[in-house]
């Protein structure tokens, strides 16, 4: 991870995300999955449901994230331990589908995800009752998460998916001609993009048709002033102690990890220039992890 300057013109040693590191960890990860789809698909033919759900079974065999004293949160919530890592992992992933899909109209012909890992999320919407007959893209940075989608897509003919190599850092969608009412959204993807570029929200409203994105990334500490955060944890490690709570704890991972900083700073700023205009910000709605919530971050074209 390197220093750099950050978009608001002020100079920090700040770390970023290394391009290649991220896609030599996602790319190995989504591997596994690949290996378990394709077993599955000899042993299954054309039969998605069966399919996917296997490969969640071996995402539920992941262990728990331990972060001492805090637990995996729906709604803010936390979940009881209880409850096995897999049962969190389908009430999470539950909530997050819903959540996106609520903002999908039936009139919806084109649904686009961008970084789309193996393909989890977007079949789960297509199999949980997003309009059937849409366009679904998945848009991914790794090669075996795009192996995977492509096996998705091979097993349901009905399921009109397609995947294609995403940067988020050279976002393109120029192929993207046909005016299609369209829904673009993203899970725990921009997570990975320490600052986003103003060419990236550009990019997605030029999209022929676009309507609405929804985002459910771990931004929460973003939605508090960056600087009052930064002030109140520098002083607390002053005096040497630990966060001072779930959500400080997890602003000092997002920066040490090189997370996002920038997005609902960028999307703000569209607002207040009247290009867009923020439905719904609702902090920290779920988390896996307890110290990477993810926001839920909804806008349109104003």
């Amino acid at each position: 991870m390197d220093n750099v300057a950050t978009t608001s013109g002020r100079t920090e040693s700040v770390r970023v995300k290394n391009e290649q590191a991220v896609f030599n960890h996602y790319n190995a990860g989504w591997s596994r999955y690949l290996a378990v789809a394709e077993a599955a698909y000899a042993e299954e033919g054309q039969n998605l449901a069966r399919i996917l759900s296997r490969c969640l079974a071996e995402r539920g065999n992941a262990p728990r994230k331990q972060r001492g004293k805090y637990r995996p949160t729906v709604g803010g919530e936390p979940l009881s331990d209880r409850v096995n890592q897999a049962a969190h992992l389908a009430y999470y992933a539950a909530v997050m589908l819903e959540e996106i899909r609520a903002r999908v109209p039936a009139s919806t012909q084109r649904i686009i995800e961008m970084g789309s890992g193996w393909g989890a999320v977007i079949t789960g919407l297509w199999l949980g009752g997003a309009p059937r007959d849409a366009e679904y893209w998945a848009l991914e940075y790794t090669d075996a998460g795009q192996e995977v989608t492509k096996l998705f897509a091979r097993a349901e003919p009905r399921f009109r998916l397609q995947t294609r190599h995403f940067d988020y850092h050279k976002a393109d969608f120029s192929y993207l001609t046909e005016k299609l009412e369209t829904v673009v959204y993203s899970t725990y993807s921009i997570e990975q993009i320490t600052f986003i570029k103003d060419e990236l929200i550009d990019r997605i409203m030029a999209i022929p048709g676009f309507t609405r994105c929804v985002h459910i990334e771990p931004v929460g500490w973003q939605v508090e002033p960056d600087a009052i955060i930064m002030k109140l944890d520098r002083l607390a490690k002053k005096l040497g102690l630990k966060a001072l709570n779930q959500a400080t704890a997890s602003a000092r991972r997002c920066w040490r990890h090189g997370k996002n900083r920038n997005l609902l700073e960028t999307l703000r700023r569209y607002e207040k220039a009247g290009k867009i205009v923020i439905e719904k910000i609702d902090r920290d709605l779920v988390a896996n992890d307890p110290l990477n919530p993810g926001t839920l971050v909804v806008w349109r074209r104003a």
